[in-house]
C-alpha cells in the first residue's frame, strides 16, 4: 500500500507522459520495450494511464471515505451520546440508508446528480455514512457510562466538550479501522460508476473507465482490461489488509482475545503430550 500510495503521490515523475497523448501508429502494441503495459487504440501509453490513473482513483476514494467519515463519526457522536428522540430520529434515517444496497445507492445519487468525479466522490460518501454512523454510535454508547464521562458530566463540562475530548479519542481508533476498510470499496465503488460512464470523463485515465474501453478488446489486446483490472485488485486487497492488520493493532479487545486462546491452546497442547507420554 505504500508503494501504491507513493505512486499516487509522484505519478507525474514515475510516468511523465502525457496520458492522453495519442500516437495511431503504435496503436495495440503489447508489453515491450517503450511501453511495459503495451498501448491502446489509440495508441496512448497504458503504463502511463494506469500510473496517472492512480492518482484519480486513490485521491477521489480518499475524499470520499472523508466524506463519509465525517459526517458519519458526527452523526454517531450525536446520536449515541444525546439519546432519546435525537437517537431515535437519526438511526430512523440510518436505517432508511440501509435500505439500499451502497452501490445501487450511490448510483442513484449519481443520476440525480449527474455524471462527473465530484458527484462520484459525493455520492460514494452519502452511501458510506451509515456504516461510520452506525459504528461510532455503537462505540459512544459504551464509553459514555465510563467513569471519566461521568466525572466530567459531574464537574460540570458541557456536552460539546465532552464528545470532544473524551468520547471522540476513545472512538478514534476503531474509526481508522473502518476507515481503511471502507476505502477498499471506495475505490470498487469509483471503477464501478466510472466503467458505467458516470464518473470521470474520457479521456480521462480512470481505472474503471480503462476497463470499460479495454473489455471491448479482451481477445485482441488482452492488456487493455487486465492491466487496470490488476490495479483495482491489488489496491483493494492491500487496503483489505491492512485494515485487518490496524483492526488487529489497536483494538485491544482483539489482542486480549488472541492472548486468551494463545495460552489456552498451548495448555490444551501441554495436556494432550502429557497424556499421549502417560
Amino acid at each position: 500500500m505504500a508503494l501504491v500510495l507513493l505512486t499516487a503521490a509522484f505519478a507525474p515523475w514515475i510516468a511523465p507522459g502525457d496520458p492522453t497523448a495519442m500516437h495511431l501508429a503504435e496503436a495495440l502494441r503489447p508489453p515491450g520495450p517503450g511501453h511495459p503495459a503495451g498501448t491502446d487504440n489509440f495508441g496512448r501509453d497504458v503504463f502511463t494511464r494506469i500510473v496517472q490513473g492512480t492518482r484519480l482513483s486513490i485521491g477521489a476514494s480518499l475524499a470520499a471515505v472523508a466524506i463519509a467519515g465525517v459526517f458519519g463519526t458526527a452523526l454517531g457522536l450525536v446520536s449515541g451520546y444525546l439519546g432519546g428522540w435525537v437517537d431515535l430520529l437519526v438511526q430512523r434515517l440510518v436505517d432508511l440508508m440501509l435500505a439500499f444496497p451502497g452501490l445501487l445507492l450511490a448510483l442513484g445519487i449519481v443520476a440525480v446528480l449527474g455524471p462527473g468525479l465530484a458527484n462520484v466522490m459525493l455520492a460514494v460518501g452519502i452511501a458510506g455514512v451509515p456504516g461510520f454512523a452506525r459504528l461510532v454510535r455503537g462505540e459512544t454508547l459504551a464509553v459514555r457510562s465510563r467513569e471519566f464521562v461521568l466525572a466530567a458530566k459531574s464537574a460540570g463540562a458541557p456536552a460539546f466538550r465532552i464528545v470532544l475530548r473524551h468520547v471522540l479519542p476513545n472512538v478514534a481508533s476503531r474509526v481508522a479501522v473502518v476507515a481503511t476498510l471502507a476505502l477498499a470499496g471506495a475505490i470498487l465503488a469509483t471503477a464501478s460508476l466510472s466503467y458505467l460512464g458516470l464518473g470521470a470523463q474520457p479521456p480521462t485515465p480512470a481505472w474503471g473507465t480503462m476497463l470499460a474501453d479495454g473489455q471491448k478488446y479482451i481477445f485482441q489486446a488482452w492488456w487493455l482490461p487486465t492491466m487496470p483490472g490488476l490495479a483495482i485488485a491489488v489496491s483493494v486487497l492491500g487496503f483489505n489488509i491492512l485494515g485487518d492488520g490496524l483492526q488487529d493493532a489497536l483494538d485491544p479487545r482483539i489482542r486480549r482475545l488472541r492472548a486468551t486462546d494463545g495460552g489456552g491452546s498451548g495448555e490444551r497442547r501441554g495436556d494432550g503430550r502429557g497424556r499421549g507420554a502417560a
